[in-house]
């Protein structure tokens, strides 16, 4: 049988062309072909800002950008910059404000991906402010998206193509295979981060119930107002109820 091959620097390159990275902005919005979205003036900008909030030890900066960029995906940007800021940055961490500019973000139409993240980092800030009733609506929101994927198995292996692929080649197959092969990375990407989700929603849920002295009345009334898919909602409950090991190695 003849040894799969793809050489490291051919891997980096793949990955570095994912559209997840983009610009390293945090909602992960891409155009039709996979690119950013987002103007080269647009990403300077941002980056100035994000230094100076660094600087100042205020959000100012960011906030500024707000009345400048108007467009949709430019107000979603940075509506989640300063969201994040309020959520996590050091001196800066504001749980209310945290929550109203995260709360802004999930107004839009998300990646799901970004709303997942989304959802545990308002979760957090209202668990911060003890609402619990809003943490445990977001964190169970999570689980609620999370159950839609089989989530089962063990922690997904990054294997080898299983041909060979080069930056190179006079063979119209291999755009083809590269394709495949960036498919499939992305799609264990996803399963990872989505099993890492649910160990932290679970653990999230459990959490809040026990801060908040809450029953199973009250998280099977919450999912009830969340979706009308009983089948999720017993997904969701079984994974509460059972043992919520870390699935990573």
């Amino acid at each position: 049988m003849a040894r799969s091959f793809l050489p490291c620097l051919l891997l980096a390159i793949l990955m570095a062309l994912s559209p997840a990275t983009g610009l390293s902005f945090n909602s992960g919005l891409t155009d039709a072909n996979g690119d950013s979205p987002f103007s080269e003036a647009f990403a300077r900008a941002v980056d100035a800002a994000q230094s100076a909030v660094n600087e100042t030890k205020n959000a100012e900066p960011m906030l500024r950008l707000l009345e400048t960029f108007t467009r949709p995906e430019e107000q979603l940007e940075l509506n989640l910059e300063i969201g994040l800021i309020y959520n996590q940055r050091t001196d800066l961490v504001d749980p209310p404000n945290a929550v109203f500019y995260l709360g802004k973000v999930l107004a839009y139409h998300l990646p799901e991906r970004t709303r997942i993240a989304v959802l545990m980092w308002r979760g957090n800030s209202s668990e911060q402010l003890r609402e619990f009733q809003p943490a445990l609506t977001d964190y169970l929101r999570g689980l609620l998206a999370c159950s839609y994927h089989d989530l089962s198995g063990p922690w997904p292996e990054i294997r080898e193509s299983g041909v060979a692929i080069y930056l190179n080649s006079p063979d119209p197959e291999n755009g083809t295979h590269i394709r495949d092969y960036n498919q499939y990375r992305e799609s264990i990407d996803l399963q990872r981060y989505l099993m890492q989700q649910k160990y932290y929603f679970v653990d999230a849920v459990k959490r809040v119930r026990e801060s908040a002295h809450l029953g199973d009345d009250v998280i099977l009334k919450t999912l009830g107002e969340l979706s009308p898919d009983l089948t999720r909602r017993e997904v969701v409950l079984r994974w509460l109820k059972g043992e919520n090991k870390r699935p990573w190695p």
